[in-house]
């Protein structure tokens, strides 16, 4: 099922040291398309995502452990399992949660 989940993360200051540890909600995979181009759910994957649990897969841009012809494979199949835009219309909020980093942001 590509609706998301959960992963824990760790934010630091800017000299590294910890802050907090917090429950990181991961997007759905399957309306990625639906907020992103090809191109740049190629780039998020080859390179990971700034400030957030997603490390970039890519051998020859992070020494991650796809190869370029992997990367299209996963994009292929995200594809795949995309939902229409009407059917993600259809799918509920979660209870309305904000990202955990701007809740924590909001807590001090």
């Amino acid at each position: 099922e590509g609706t998301g989940g959960q992963a824990p993360y760790t934010i630091t200051d800017a000299e590294g040291a910890f802050v907090a540890t917090v429950n990181w909600r991961a997007p759905a995979l399957d309306t990625v398309l639906l907020r992103f181009t090809r191109e740049e759910v190629e780039y998020i994957i080859n390179c990971g995502r700034p400030f957030s649990p997603m490390p970039g897969w890519r051998a020859a841009v992070n020494k991650g452990p796809l190869n370029e012809q992997q990367i299209q494979n996963l994009i292929d199949y995200l594809e795949s399992i995309q939902l229409t835009p009407e059917e993600a219309q259809k799918i509920p909020v979660l209870g309305g949660e904000a990202d955990p980093v701007l809740a924590f942001v909001k807590s001090l």
